[in-house]
């Protein structure tokens, strides 16, 4: 389905491993209901375990969210999200511009073919797409050890990488109609706890990495940690909010 990678296998996890602080996340979804109309629906492209939709529902917006993988969306049930629907971003079964706007968050990045995704929720959609957007500081010391992971595998042959684009570096291509900082997210990691995550391939960009490589470059980073308690990170959040038009005459000139 549409070249993407399920979140079958980390269902459990995913919340736990990919949340924001209850501020601010409060904040996001405060900025959200400032840009986003609640008159029409909104399409949750990629609901996952219901991140979104679920604090947008209990809102007032009227979400509906998709995703191709059950276990996810099994868990977004269990949150109290309703109207969810397992399907494939690149084949919508909605009618054109059924939606005032559509949110995507760290979706994209997982479908190989994401520009036919991104068509298809510009097809269904006719205000604005919404997004939120985390950066993490380079010099910040959780981000050096993945990097230190992508090296590791790297020099062993492997190029650790998504299939698709991330939904913020769509800016690279056609600038967003709106960018608000939301907040640093500040998270101190006990060292052991990340070194586990990192063995037991939680992160999507891992899946692909062939098991001996893996092991030599989890290897190489208990050695090179092995007395090191915490890791700090420091990301940037923001919300990216672009007029869907603009969108559809992006991948119109670009196809």
């Amino acid at each position: 389905m549409g070249g993407r990678k399920s979140f079958d296998r980390v269902a459990e996890i995913y919340d736990d491993t990919r949340g924001l602080p209850p501020d601010i996340m409060t904040s996001v979804l405060d900025a959200m209901e400032e840009v986003v109309h609640k008159d029409r629906k909104v399409l949750d492209a990629g609901t996952g375990t219901g991140r979104f939709s679920v604090p947008l529902q209990a809102r007032g917006f009227d979400v509906i969210g998709v995703d191709i993988s059950m276990r996810m969306l099994e868990k977004a049930r269990a949150k109290g999200a309703t109207d969810l629907m397992r399907g494939d971003l690149c084949a919508l079964p909605f009618r054109d511009r059924s939606f005032g706007a559509a949110v995507s968050v760290h979706v994209m990045h997982l479908i190989s073919t994401w520009r036919c995704a991104l068509d298809e929720v510009a097809r269904v959609t006719d205000g604005m797409f919404v997004s939120v957007s985390t950066v993490r500081d380079d010099d910040s010391p959780y981000e050096r050890i993945r990097t230190r992971y992508d090296k590791a595998c790297a020099d062993r042959g492997h190029a650790v990488m998504h299939p698709g684009l991330r939904e913020r570096e769509l800016s690279n291509f056609l600038a967003p109609d709106e960018a608000r900082r939301i907040a640093t997210n500040i998270h101190v990691f006990e060292t052991a706890n990340v070194l586990e995550r990192f063995g037991s391939r939680i992160f999507s960009d891992q899946w692909d990495v062939p098991e001996e490589v893996h092991s030599a470059a989890v290897d190489e980073l208990r050695k090179e940690y092995a007395g090191v308690p915490t890791l700090e990170n420091r990301e940037e959040i923001s919300i990216l909010v672009w007029d869907m038009e603009r969108v559809r005459e992006f991948l119109s000139a670009d196809g």
